[in-house]
């Protein structure tokens, strides 16, 4: 039996949508890896469904699906140039490798029971989503930048991938955070590598480091004013929605400071990233994020990692003294400007 064959524009549709609902499901897959390391912390009940294991889980489905349909296209009507096609091809490597990693890490709580977090599933599975959100990001910012290729799709459905590009951002920079932190903290059975002190340390150079990145990278990246802002807006929810999800959400009072403290330095960079898209402004706009950076790892315990060493909110003081050495780490160390020479990589490799 024939396939049935499509229009051009509705492939071109359809393959858009499909980098949209990619760009939204590898966000809640990251929420529900966030959410797992939390739990495993706590020690609460180890099976592989467990609540996070299952918003994680379904993330990856979708994401998969939509990267599988997108390839599907090809046999149905005819093909996006090349091009086009090469983000959601390593998207798709990169979710392939995770569900690799899904059937491993399944076997491996049935041999070994509680696992830890420096196990090979683990490093594969997040490995592999350093490989999709990446993919995903450069096929969203290549898609949405592709003029000729809306002549033919239906032009509404652009604004459907600036919407998500903020999502994909944000599971890129959890990605990364989480596959720079698996080999810093061996596990949930085992003591730390570190010492507290040095381990918050390094959550805040973390910090430091990767959001000027990412945030810096959407500022240019995203095709509206705006991209720096929506994507720490993003990051700030989702950390909180996760604190919340396991009891511990921030008061009131820290929750307000940290929208502060992070969304001004992001208004502020997007901003200058649109009105003086230089390298010189990049020098002044970097710093200020790498300092806000700093503050939100104080001020909502470093999600997981310092969530795993006891979290801060329920001491004043240490949160105060950890936020000043987070904000103090990000202004002096070389961490920011790392970040500001490595920004311009993205772009340059995906337009």
């Amino acid at each position: 039996m024939a396939l049935p064959r499509f229009s051009p524009r509705t492939v071109y549709t359809l393959f858009a949508l499909a980098h949209a609902v990619g760009g939204f499901a590898i966000l809640v897959e990251m929420t529900g890896g966030d959410w797992d390391i939390r739990w495993h912390i706590r020690r609460l009940v180890e099976v592989f469904w467990t609540p996070p294991h299952t918003v994680l889980y379904s993330g990856l489905a979708i994401a998969f699906a939509s990267a599988f349909g997108a390839h599907l296209l090809q046999l149905l009507g005819p093909v996006p140039p090349r091009p086009l096609r090469v983000g959601i091809r390593v998207a798709l490597i990169g979710l392939a490798m995770q569900l690799v990693a899904g059937g491993f890490d399944t076997w491996w709580h049935a041999t070994f029971g509680v696992d830890d977090a420096l196990s090979p599933p683990h490093v594969l599975l997040i490995g592999g989503m350093v490989v999709s959100a990446f993919g995903f990001v450069s096929g969203l910012v290549v898609l949405a930048r592709a003029s000729p290729f809306w002549t033919t799709a239906v032009p509404s459905v652009r604004r459907l991938l600036y919407v998500a590009m903020p999502a994909a951002f944000v599971a890129l920079f959890y990605a990364l955070w989480g596959f720079s932190w698996v080999f810093t903290y061996p596990g949930f059975t085992k003591p730390p590598f570190l010492p507290e002190l040095w381990q918050r340390s390094i959550v805040g150079v973390l910090f430091a480091t990767l959001l000027p990145f990412i945030a810096l990278s959407a500022a240019r990246l995203v095709p509206w004013w705006g991209g720096a802002t929506a994507t720490l807006a993003l990051v700030t929810i989702d950390v909180t929605l996760v604190d919340a999800l396991m009891g511990s959400p921030p008061d009131a009072a820290s929750l307000a400071l940290g929208l502060v403290l992070i969304l001004v330095p992001a208004i502020v960079i997007d901003f200058v990233v649109k009105r003086y898209p230089s390298e010189r402004a990049r020098r002044v706009t970097t710093p200020l994020l790498g300092m806000a950076g700093g503050v939100l790892g104080g001020l909502f315990a470093g999600g997981p990692v310092l969530a795993m060493t006891g979290g801060l909110g329920s001491n004043p003081s240490v949160l105060f003294a950890t936020m000043v050495e987070t904000l103090l780490r990000a202004a002096g160390t070389p961490a920011t400007l790392v970040a500001a020479s490595a920004d311009g990589g993205i772009g340059r490799r995906v337009t």
